[in-house]
Formats: structure tokens, C-alpha cells, sequence
């Protein structure tokens, strides 16, 4: 049986609390600078605010089309080039946990594993 629709509609932040909560944002962070330490050396050193924009930014971006790229940063919270930074970066497992594609131990699925098991 289907749910009414809400009275009110949802603002575009409380459809985004209903994907990701806080814990789910921490994560994204945690390995998203471990990441960048592991790559590079040094931590890009984001935080939940600005993961909150970067996801909500991609959430925009999927619905919203622009003819191109560079228009998305008329009125964007973040420069573009920090967003570059942050989308070369983002990750959500430990890459030294994963098991190679040889190992029957493999799973296709582990770079996105904790956004699976948490749903």
C-alpha cells in the first residue's frame, strides 16, 4: 500500500537528511581525507560541511542541466577548483582493505560497500 504524499512539500535539505545522515557524512569524510593522505601525502582536509555541499552540489547537477560545466559556479558555494579537488578525492571504503580481482575474497561491490550496508 503507497504512503500519502506529505502535506508539505520537503525542502530540498530534508530529502538530502533522508539520504545521508551524519554518520554516513563523518564516513565519506573520514575516507575521503585518508584518501587524499594515502594518494598524496597530505590531507585535502575537508569536513561534513563542505561534504554536505559537494554531495548536495552533484544532487543539483543531476537534476538541474546546464549546456555547460563552468556555468554551475555562477552561484556555487565552492570554487570550482576545490570541487575538482574534492571529486578526484572522494571515496568511501579504505582502498588497503580491498582484496584484488584475483582473490575469491573479492567484492565487486567495495568501494560503495558502506553506502550499501547502511541501507
Amino acid at each position: 500500500m503507497m504512503s500519502a504524499p506529505p502535506v508539505e512539500p520537503h525542502t530540498p535539505l530534508e530529502y538530502f537528511k533522508q539520504l545521508f545522515d551524519s554518520k554516513i557524512v563523518e564516513n565519506i569524510v573520514y575516507q575521503t581525507n585518508l584518501y587524499s593522505v594515502q594518494k598524496n601525502g597530505s590531507s585535502i582536509n575537508t569536513n561534513s560541511n563542505e561534504m554536505k555541499q559537494f554531495v548536495g552540489m552533484h544532487m543539483c547537477m543531476s537534476v538541474i542541466k546546464m549546456p555547460a560545466y563552468r556555468i554551475y559556479w555562477t552561484h556555487n558555494t565552492m570554487s570550482r577548483n576545490r570541487f575538482t579537488t574534492l571529486r578526484t578525492h572522494v571515496h568511501f571504503n579504505d582502498n588497503t582493505n580491498c582484496f584484488p580481482s584475483t582473490d575469491i575474497r573479492h567484492d565487486k561491490h567495495f568501494k560503495i560497500r558502506p553506502l550499501i550496508f547502511y541501507y
